[in-house]
């Protein structure tokens, strides 16, 4: 990671790309490292900013690959309830081996730069106002620091920087794959389940509902997969029904597997059912840890948790673990 670059002054560094005619003042506006490093700074200093912060933003917002990684890190550190500060950090970033000296003089210096209680929201808004407007343009700073990269103009050719550049191509595409694949299954499922609720919804078809889906079950079992069984086909008409909501479906889809929904459907209660969607979403939880959580009752202990899925959900890479997943792609463990 090019720490030594951002180590330098945030005014050294404009004056940097501002002297390389490729970066134009539309393109620098495109982000605000002022910003990253004042919000990053005041996560170090008080992880209390951290829970306000990860409700708007995402590390994909950051526009600096290294302030990406130290908000990745934060993040993560936040999920599992683990000390916050500029100490637990560095110790992460030696453990990920990318501890420099430049990398730790940056991340000491980000709490002088910081954002208190009156202006870190502010700054959390601009951060993600400069996101959206590099997601809206064509020919972004990126692009331009690309065609520097190729000609090997004001950027230094090291090992480090390139695995850092291609490691975040190669996890962004998988978590992709996995979000976009999962997505559809679990739509696929539950546009099955709620046809099937349809079409057994008369009182006379009910009561052949037994003996029609038993055999429905043994031809698409046949031709398709285990997932398709007569089991699997009644859980799939109660998710259609717990969830007939369309949006809240798509929301789910990103962030859980089937695995996952197959245990939050035998939860009778909707607001325990979605404390436990939530815990598992964010918290990037397996169905294991899920399944853990529901046994020890854990809703009961904290009933006045807020719930909501964030704007920008990432689903874990586990997900092609799932066997629901794998079955209907026609795929095996190995």
């Amino acid at each position: 990671m090019c720490f030594e670059l951002l180590y330098a002054s945030y005014v050294d560094y404009m004056e940097i790309n501002m002297n390389n005619n490729k970066f134009d003042n539309e393109k620098v506006t495109l982000y605000n490292l002022e910003a990253e490093q004042a919000v990053i700074g005041a996560m170090l200093d008080n992880s209390r900013y951290v829970g306000d912060i990860i409700a708007i933003l995402r590390s994909h917002d950051f526009y600096s690959r290294e302030n990406k990684y130290l908000c990745d890190t934060i993040f993560s550190m936040f999920s599992f309830a683990e000390p916050i500060n500029q100490d637990t950090v560095l110790k992460k970033m030696q453990d990920d081996d990318i501890l420099t000296d430049k990398a730790k003089k940056y991340v000491l210096n980000l709490i002088n730069l910081k954002a208190n209680s009156t202006n870190i929201m502010g700054y959390a808004g601009i951060i993600k106002d400069k996101a959206s407007q590099r997601t809206s343009q064509s020919g972004t700073i990126d692009d331009v620091c690309k065609d520097s990269l190729k000609n090997n103009e004001h950027t230094p050719l090291d090992v480090i920087g390139l695995l850092m550049y291609t490691s975040d191509i190669i996890k962004d595409c998988k978590i992709e794959v996995a979000e976009n694949t999962n997505r559809d299954v679990i739509y696929m499922f539950w546009e099955l389940g709620k046809y099937l609720n349809k079409a057994f919804s008369s009182g006379k078809r009910a009561r052949v509902k037994s003996s029609f889906l038993t055999e429905l079950s043994a031809k698409l079992t046949a031709g398709y997969g285990n997932s398709f069984c007569i089991e699997n086909l009644y859980k799939m008409m109660r998710f259609s029904k717990i969830f007939p909501n369309y949006d809240i479906v798509f929301s789910i889809g990103k962030r859980l597997t089937w695995s996952h929904i197959c245990e939050l459907i035998k939860i009778e209660s909707n607001d325990e059912r979605a404390f436990y969607a939530f815990n598992a979403a964010e918290l990037n939880q397996s169905v294991q840890e899920m399944r853990s959580e529901i046994e020890e009752d854990i809703y009961n202990r904290d009933k006045n948790s807020e719930l909501y899925f964030s704007e920008a959900p990432r689903i874990p890479i586990y997900t092609f673990d799932d066997p629901f997943l794998l079955d209907v792609l026609g795929l095996k463990k190995v």
